[in-house]
């Protein structure tokens, strides 16, 4: 949201506290004072009027962490201790009496002529208000913040020794009520979650909690101290620590438990798991008492595990009868790690036959904030939880390939877990319960798995792997390499389906047996009944979005999400008759061909595939049809039916070519229709364009080696006319660098790229006179990156690059179809290449002035392709 944005920006400026007359100068020129109040007024729980200054406590942290940030980078190489430095002085800020004397001694020996620093630090704290001091919530809320900035900064994201806040808070929701109750918080960092819960007890509660790292301790110390947080820690193995424990000894446990980590089992052969996380989670379950509640944050791996101890430990979580729910939780939900986590919920009172399965990782539950970190929606998970419905269906839509709206909340019977072998994935049991008509049928049903021969030392033929998988048609070896791994394939001459097995890469592609081919292993070879399966329709079915959506749901795994071929074989596809397979496919041909035709009006028939098939979702006839029409748009810019209407205006109205048109470039109708003439051939050009863009057809797709800052140059200059937009075009962040930059690309579809990043800095950029726009190439020995950076309106904040490049989704408010970035996608894609949305704030410098970006766009494509 725009208003959000601005008002955030000038907010972070101000240290998070602006008077109310200067908000309404200062965002007057695109708000009213209405607009500003009404909005504060419903966001009460993110703004604050207090005695006519608008406040944000979160953005008064954002302020001081961004200006913190600036001066340990400026400062920290000088001075190894000013990490600990820092939490000092915040600390002595508000409780005189507190003292540690090796940091005392510390400050005290810096030198004279560094002092400036400890000026800097208070000037810092300075804006601070007293409720950062004095109240224990609002104090909890900062140190908790600077604490995980600064452990992040020092161990240089080695680690991950504090649990993210609004994680924090989930765990705060899941254990109302624990005032007075004894509290055990084994791996517990430096205490974020057991300070949470104290904060939180209007009682107190009786805290038992260990770490394992002595620095990490001592950090755990400090946090302490400075939250007058009073318990028993202790530097010690937590492994240890429990198994001494005596049992249901405890009304809560909690512990964000470390990912992988080892028990030596030659120490310890007693011991029933050599994970660390399974090891304390079955000791905890001994230790509550009988209402006793825990909940732990674990890697979502523990889910699925397919080694022996992982099974064993699912199966004694779910016959003990005391897990109560699981919640999913998105990615890069922690700092530094992709690791997909979930949180365990236990509850010893009463025996329990099902569990509640929460899937929190879809947007639904969380946002994503400026910096491209995520903060959950607390209260939407926890409603969840406390809301019972019995499981509801998940429905497909066809002909669309959509499902329809699901529920996040699932109800999973212990029974059904047993009969799937005590396997916690979501996916499998969301699938059981789709509603599949009798017209929906296994892979398993009709294809065959193949396992080939290997490949011997000596023999060198075209190699496939996932990259080469093309989601059509394999049918000529002329772009295939050979395997240069250690690892040998396996061999394939007769015709077969290829799946890939890696999340996002399924790709499914015929191979039509015409030639002899080396198939990686992580690609499922299917062989077919050639009088049961017409091979042109079942491609196009496997690439539908429903079948997508089926691997996808099964796909399991943390950085690397994979689909099992026993999954794989599970997916259900739409499987008619022989007769009435090439029926429909010939009708889905029929249908598009001649309105493509008719369309660019050429003489030579439009070669016709109707599956073209990107990594992120099915491209259907009707999306094709409305990519032309929204490239047309950009270029023609004036009303349909020009051509047809004009020329009987003229006639009627006796009006003749020279007329002379006013306020417009060019001058005269003759010269309009010249000028629009033109850009119907250049409409007739994107036609084709379109066609290397979206079909899997090498003749549209002709990469030469060019020089990017002239080919880049020409670009902006043909698609910048006006004085809006100024633009800069850097080498590795410089405007002077005499460096040439090379790359191997298709130019017509890069030239589709200049202009769509254009087209929207125009029409979504805001109401700036001027917008800079820098095109920064940088040169990598293995890769180059062309970086698109403006400094116009800002992207929403929840609004991130599966969003981009996924059609129907769009910005703010635009009027757009969503089909831009989605196209710019499909580009990198057939360059081997990768687009990202880069966080905003980073400073470039040109010839005349220095530019802040707040929208900052990275294509990543290979050398060579």
């Amino acid at each position: 949201m725009a208003i959000q944005d601005s008002l955030d920006n000038l907010l972070i400026k101000m240290h998070g506290k602006v008077h109310l007359k200067d908000a309404y100068e200062w965002l007057g020129a695109k708000y009213s004072i209405d607009t500003i109040q009404k909005y504060i007024a419903e966001n009460s729980d993110k703004y604050e009027i207090r005695k006519d200054y608008i406040l944000s406590e979160d953005l008064q942290i954002e302020s001081f962490i961004l200006k913190l940030k600036d001066l340990l980078r400026d400062n920290s190489r000088r001075y190894p201790d000013l990490y600990r430095i820092i939490i000092y002085k915040y600390a002595t800020a508000f409780e005189p009496a507190f003292t540690d004397q090796e940091m005392e001694l510390k400050i005290q020996h810096i030198e004279s002529n560094s002092k400036f620093i400890l000026y800097e630090l208070d000037h810092l704290l300075y804006p601070l208000d007293l409720d950062f001091y004095f109240n224990r919530k609002i104090r909890y809320k900062f140190t908790s913040r600077l604490f995980e900035f600064l452990l992040s900064e020092e161990f240089r994201g080695y680690g991950l020794y504090t649990t993210p806040t609004s994680i924090v808070q989930l765990f705060v929701k899941l254990l109302p009520n624990i005032d007075e109750a004894r509290v055990y918080n084994p791996a517990a960092g430096i205490l974020n979650l057991v300070t949470a819960l104290e904060v939180n007890s209007t009682l107190g509660i009786d805290i038992r909690a260990s770490e394992i790292d002595r620095k990490i301790f001592e950090y755990g110390r400090l946090f302490a101290e400075i939250n007058q947080l009073e318990l028993n820690y202790n530097c010690t193995d937590s492994c240890d620590e429990i198994s001494d424990l005596r049992n249901e000894s405890y009304d809560v446990i909690v512990s964000n438990l470390p990912f992988g980590a080892k028990i030596h089992q030659t120490y310890f052969p007693e011991r029933r798991y050599t994970e660390l996380a399974l090891h304390i989670i079955s000791e905890s379950l001994k230790k509550l008492n009988e209402s006793g509640k825990a909940v732990f944050l674990v890697n979502e791996g523990i889910l699925y595990a397919n080694s022996r101890q992982g099974k064993d430990f699912r199966r004694e979580i779910i016959e003990s009868g005391r897990l109560k729910s699981i919640i999913t939780l998105p990615t890069k939900i922690l700092l530094h790690s992709s690791v997909k986590t979930c949180l365990l919920v236990f509850d010893k009172v009463d025996y329990k036959e099902h569990i509640k399965y929460v899937d929190a990782s879809t947007e639904d539950y969380y946002i994503t904030n400026r910096d491209k970190s995520i903060t959950l929606e607390v209260d939407k998970i926890i409603s969840l939880l406390e809301f019972s419905p019995e499981a509801q269906n998940v429905n497909v839509e066809e002909p669309k390939g959509n499902y329809a709206k699901k529920s996040s909340l699932h109800i999973l019977s212990f029974q059904e877990i047993r009969n799937n072998n005590y396997d916690l994935s979501l996916g499998r049991y969301i699938l059981n319960l789709a509603n599949y008509g009798k017209e929906y049928t296994p892979l398993k049903s009709f294809l065959k798995p193949l396992s080939a021969i290997r490949v011997r030392e000596g023999i060198s033929v075209p190699y496939v792997r996932i990259s080469e998988l093309n989601g059509n048609k394999l049918d000529a070896d002329g772009k295939l390499g050979v395997n240069t791994t250690r690892k040998r394939g396996r061999l394939l001459d007769e015709p077969a389906f290829l799946i890939g097995t890696v999340g996002g890469s399924f790709k499914p592609t015929y191979f039509d047996g015409s030639f002899v081919i080396e198939v990686s292993d992580n690609i499922v070879i299917y062989t077919f009944n050639n009088r049961e399966v017409y091979p042109e329709y079942l491609i196009q079915e496997l690439n539908a979005e429903y079948v997508f959506k089926q691997m996808n749901i099964l796909a399991k795994g943390s950085v690397i999400r994979s689909i099992s071929r026993a999954d794989l074989a599970s997916v259900k596809v739409k499987l008619p008759s022989f007769e009435d397979q090439k029926r429909i496919y010939s009708a889905r041909i029929d249908f598009s061909e001649p309105y493509i035709q008719t369309t660019t009006t050429t003489s030579s028939a439009v070669t016709s595939t109707t599956t073209t098939i990107p990594e992120e979702r099915t491209i259907t006839d009707t999306d094709i049809f409305q990519t032309f029409k929204h490239e047309i748009g950009n270029i023609l810019k004036g009303p349909e039916g020009f051509f047809d209407l004009l020329p009987q205006f003229l006639k009627r109205n006796k009006i003749g070519m020279d007329t002379p048109i006013v306020e417009t470039e060019p001058d005269t109708i003759g010269e309009m229709l010249q000028s629009s003439a033109a850009k119907i051939n250049q409409v007739y050009d994107v036609m084709e364009n379109m066609k290397g863009i979206l079909f899997s057809d090498e003749r549209y797709f002709k990469p030469t080696e060019v020089e990017l800052k002239p080919f880049l140059e020409r670009c902006l200059k043909q698609e910048i006319t006006n004085g809006k937009i100024k633009w800069t075009i850097l080498i590795n962040e410089s405007a002077e660098s005499k460096r040439k930059v090379y790359a191997v690309i298709d130019t017509s579809q890069f030239e589709y790229v200049v202009r769509n990043m254009v087209v929207n800095i125009e029409r979504h950029g805001g109401n700036k006179e001027t917008i800079n726009l820098l095109v920064n190439v940088v040169a990598d020995k293995e890769k180059t990156l062309i970086e698109f950076i403006n400094d116009g309106e800002p992207l929403p904040a929840n609004f991130y690059i599966s969003d981009y490049v996924q059609y129907g989704k769009k910005s703010g408010d635009s009027t757009g179809q969503g089909l831009g970035g989605y196209l710019i996608n499909r580009v990198v894609k057939n360059h081997g290449g990768e687009i990202d949305i880069l966080p905003s704030g980073k400073k470039f410098k040109t010839n005349h002035e220095t530019i802040e970006a707040t929208v900052h766009f990275s294509i990543s494509i290979p050398k060579i392709i």
